[in-house]
């Protein structure tokens, strides 16, 4: 049995679609990847960390001690824009459904 751990679905789904995106090389078609993630702790947030880049916040002291808050970012660990620029420029679309089996679709 194995012990605790970290809950981090928005990675699970990058590790996901970056594998299947790595999977078929280059094709002649726009790449479509689905992902179903089995989780009850993904919500969009998730999706979006996933997608675009995890979400960031800077907070800045100011010379009186009072602290100020910077703009969101998203850093560069998104499936379309990494550390090094734009990646899986091949994966057109990503459709990313929760839970889904036979008996809750329809």
């Amino acid at each position: 049995m194995g012990g605790a751990g970290f809950i981090a679905p928005d990675q699970d789904i990058r590790d996901s679609i970056e594998s299947k995106a790595k999977k078929y090389g280059t094709l002649p078609l726009p790449l479509l990847v689905a992902v179903n993630v089995i989780s009850d702790h993904c919500d969009e947030i998730d999706i979006n960390n996933a997608l675009f880049g995890s979400e960031s916040f800077v907070v800045f002291q100011e010379p009186d001690g009072s602290l100020h808050e910077g703009p969101a970012r998203r850093l560069p660990n998104g499936i379309w824009f990494g550390k090094d620029g734009h990646r899986n420029q091949l994966v057109s679309a990503v459709l990313i459904s929760t839970n889904l089996d036979p008996y809750t679709s329809g």
